[in-house]
């Protein structure tokens, strides 16, 4: 278990997603890969998450993300 920071995400994103882009992260953890996807301006975006307590708090990071 280790969040990526969406800084480091960012750069090495930014040389794979475009606005062309369908992106998954089977194990979202954080949210950030794909909050980062996102914003890069990702056609579509889906993460997905086994472990309920991550799966919860990626969401609230996406929400928060999202109104800030």
């Amino acid at each position: 278990m280790s969040e990526k920071p969406r800084p480091m995400l960012d750069h090495f994103l930014r040389m794979l997603v475009d606005e062309h882009t369908t992106f998954l992260d089977p194990t979202c953890g954080s949210g950030n890969a794909c909050i980062v996807a996102e914003h890069l301006g990702a056609a579509l975006v889906r993460g997905v998450e086994r472990d309920t307590e991550f799966y919860q708090n990626a969401i609230a990071n996406w929400k928060e993300n999202a109104n800030g």
